[in-house]
């Protein structure tokens, strides 16, 4: 499980991207309050080397994921659970 909170972009990403790379990944992402392409490259990547991935969503991911029209993509997508 990866935790990631408060901004995820180019200054954050490169610090997540070695930490995404198991083969099951859940990433907690509740905590995002800002995501730019950077973040959103990371996940991708992220998405494509694991074998299974589950993302823990906020709103601000799931806006960009939608204007990338990536939501789909990202079908382990799921709501933090309070």
């Amino acid at each position: 499980m990866v935790t990631v909170a408060g901004e995820f972009d180019l200054s954050t990403s490169s610090q997540l991207t070695s930490a995404l790379t198991a083969e099951r990944l859940l990433i907690d992402m509740a905590g995002v309050t800002f995501i730019d392409s950077t973040g959103l490259a990371c996940l991708i990547h992220a998405k494509d080397q694991a074998a299974d991935l589950v993302l823990i969503s906020s709103p601000k991911v799931d806006r960009l994921l939608e204007l990338a029209g990536l939501l789909e993509y990202f079908t382990g997508r799921t709501e933090k659970l309070e």
